[in-house]
């Protein structure tokens, strides 16, 4: 009996164990460029991608990242997501945090983000335009009809010369001599966009565990986002250095200190407004079991990176059964508290 105990207790120190160091592990910091998700066929300069428990491959400067039958998303900085739609193509050119730079060469590229850090950069190439996103927001390039269009958040185009800053709700025809910007629908989505919505719901379903399990552990936090571990989902999640971020796509990611407001009903802290809502407060969904908000306001510091030392695990629905975290229904990114 005592021998069974023993190895009982001893397995669940191992169990233990490798919990607190699988959730100790958090993307290489110093580059962009983690192939996170794979369904159907993508390849890296003709290699098959194979992804492997919690083993993610890095796209190197000078390589091309390939779908033919497939769709791919790629962790770029923190906060900065590109999905690839089928039979598309890009190389990456540079893959510094602070100079993050990939030509599109074939099909279609949807970039979402949530989080742009002071110290980071993000440009696209196609043909001889460039591409700086310049705030949190959703962008797409298509190569069959040579178009940006920018769903929500600003970016700067260059192009034979001439510069322009396209926003919310506005095309650019890439391949035209002369740069120009034109409205088009922001609430139209194809497949690609649909797949892309789907993927961001996983991702803060992942969060809110991720982030209460740190708090849990009272891990020091130092107010800096980044991509984190979340093993129980087996897959990268994105935490804010503090307060919560909406994803373009509507869902919101909760910072450590934060999270605790999404588990408390009883609490109705007033955010001044920001988070929508009758005078501004979060509202119990009793669907999911903790508060959803809505709206979205600038503002925030960041400062140093933050530890990632062992917290535990956190109930949260699998993103393979359920729909998960709170939308607000609209593209719009950006920072609540």
């Amino acid at each position: 009996m005592i021998s069974g105990r023993l190895s009982a207790f001893a397995i669940g120190v191992a169990v233990l164990a490798f919990a607190m160091g699988a959730w100790a592990q958090s993307i290489v910091s110093a580059k962009s460029g983690a192939i996170h998700h794979v369904e159907g066929q993508a390849f890296i300069d003709d290699k098959e991608i194979q992804i492997k428990a919690t083993e993610f491959p890095n796209l190197q400067e000078g390589s091309v990242l390939r779908t033919e039958l497939g769709r791919v998303e790629m962790l770029l900085t923190p906060g900065v997501i590109v999905r690839l739609g089928e039979h598309s193509a890009v190389r990456m050119v540079a893959n510094r945090l602070s100079d993050t730079r990939i030509e599109v060469l074939d099909g279609s590229a949807l970039i979402e983000a949530m989080e742009i850090l002071q110290d980071n950069a993000v440009t696209f190439h196609y043909k001889d335009a460039t591409i700086q996103v310049l705030k949190e927001g959703l962008y797409r390039i298509d190569s069959d009809s040579s178009e940006l269009r920018v769903y929500d958040g600003r970016a700067e185009v260059t192009a034979g010369g001439k510069t322009l800053t396209a926003k919310k709700g506005r095309l650019v025809e890439l391949g035209e001599p002369v740069l120009a910007a034109a409205k088009f629908d922001s609430k139209t989505g194809d497949s690609l966009y649909r797949w892309s919505y789907r993927r961001s719901g996983y991702l803060a379903m992942a969060n809110l565990s991720a982030a209460k399990s740190i708090s849990d552990w009272q891990t020091p936090w130092y107010s800096r986002g980044g991509w984190y571990w979340n093993p129980y989902f087996g897959m990268f999640t994105f935490i804010p250095g503090s307060g919560v971020f909406y994803s373009p796509f509507g869902f919101s990611y909760w910072s450590p200190m934060d999270v605790y407001y999404a588990y408390a009903p009883q609490y109705r802290p007033n955010w001044g407004g920001s988070r929508g809502g009758s005078g501004g407060m979060g509202t119990f969904n009793p669907d999911r079991g903790y508060v959803t908000v809505g709206g979205r306001s600038a503002g925030g510091g960041l400062s140093s990176a933050p530890s990632t030392s062992a917290p535990s695990a956190a109930p949260a629905a699998s993103p393979r059964t359920s729909s998960g975290a709170a939308s607000r229904g609209d593209a719009g990114g950006g920072r609540g508290r």
